[in-house]
């Protein structure tokens, strides 16, 4: 018996770095190279099909500014002030 496959996004989309990303004008390809994924993880990235690993997180923290708790909010949600 054949199982349907899941269709909606594993982690979630990332639209704040799509938008980051078409606001510099960069392509997939570029934003990839930059990162040091290919585009194809980076596209599942951004639809949310994929989450980023620490290091890439990481990574795309530091080429776009986005803080890194928005691709791992699993390890890093911003703490509250009591």
């Amino acid at each position: 018996m054949e199982t349907q496959r899941e269709t909606r996004p594993y982690w979630g989309e990332l639209p704040k770095l799509k938008a980051w990303r078409e606001r510099q004008g960069l392509s997939l390809t570029d934003l990839a190279i930059s990162v040091g994924i290919t585009k194809a993880t980076l596209s599942r990235i951004e639809t949310g099909q994929r989450r980023p690993s620490v290091d890439t997180a990481l990574a795309l923290e530091e080429v776009t500014g986005i803080k890194r708790w928005h691709f791992r909010p699993d390890l890093w949600a911003p703490r509250r002030r009591a």
